[in-house]
């Protein structure tokens, strides 16, 4: 047996807005801003981090060898692939070598580096 709905009582806000001749209905505008600021945040990186997309972890790289003096990086090769950093490419010492390594796995977003790098004779 099913028992009859009753509608439930007017409270006085809505008492109000049906003496004004007002309904209560939903804020497009409003929503349509919300759903836009939820739509843009989603995947943007906190306020203040570095980029560390792949694009973004080569640069990084790239431009902390650029810094460092007596670093020729003209014959090196930084790849970029899931946060994996694959470096190849001559070099001129193993201090060149070590130094270009600690670099590059020091990178914000680098999770490995494969170091490809071979002396050159």
């Amino acid at each position: 047996m099913r028992l009859p709905l009753r509608p439930l009582p007017p409270t006085p806000f809505l008492m109000a807005q049906g003496a004004l001749g007002l309904r209560p209905r939903p804020r497009p505008l409003l929503l349509a801003c919300l759903l836009a600021c939820l739509a843009g945040c989603v995947g943007m990186p906190a306020v203040g981090d570095a980029d560390v997309s792949d694009p973004g972890i080569q640069a990084n790289i790239e431009t902390a060898l650029r810094g460092q003096r007596g670093l020729n990086i003209s014959a090196i090769s930084i790849d970029v692939h899931a946060r994996i950093v694959t470096l190849s490419g001559l070099v001129e010492s193993y201090e060149a070598r070590d130094a270009i390594y600690r670099t590059a796995k020091a990178a914000r977003g680098v999770e490995l580096v494969i170091d490809n790098l071979v002396l050159r004779e």
